[in-house]
């Protein structure tokens, strides 16, 4: 031990390298919003999808009344068809339309409806199941109409 006193002594140790598991609760933090990213880009997708699913087949059923409908002595029977179809989608897509009748019913239409569809349809919609059709009553423009309001109404 009477050697050289600094040949005693052992080489600095380091320490390990940290391990990559846990992360650092920043990593958890992106983490968990990367998640909810992802989730509310399904649920935004899936309700597009939905949406556009309604929108096709109310489509759809607005040409099977048209086709059925279609010269019809009583056009009484149209209107009511056409407005429960419209009835139906505004209850699917959540608006308070279900306890609305006549002129309320009405003003919801026209409220919704592209600004170049002619208002009086809306009212001739409401009003037509219950009264005397007028002799103006123009069945390709109400089903125009009816058409552009399920297309670009409630987006």
């Amino acid at each position: 031990m009477n050697g050289d006193p600094l040949a005693q002594l052992r080489d600095i140790q380091m320490p390990a390298a940290p391990g990559w598991w846990p992360p650092a609760p920043g990593w958890w933090l992106v983490g968990l919003l990367g998640l909810a990213l992802v989730a509310t880009l399904i649920w935004w997708w899936q309700r597009g999808r939905h949406s556009r699913r309604l929108r096709r087949a109310a489509l759809l059923e607005l040409e099977h009344i048209a086709s059925e409908h279609a010269g019809a002595e009583r056009p009484q029977n149209q209107l009511v068809a056409l407005s429960q179809l419209l009835r139906r989608w505004a209850l699917a897509h959540g608006q308070p339309a279900g306890g609305l009748a006549g002129d309320a019913w009405a003003r919801y239409l026209a409220e919704r409806a592209p600004l170049d569809v002619d208002q009086k349809i809306w009212m001739l919609l409401a009003r037509g199941p219950y009264e005397p059709v007028p002799p103006s009553y123009d069945a390709e423009a109400l089903l125009t109409g009816c058409r552009r309001w399920l297309q670009e109404s409630l987006r």
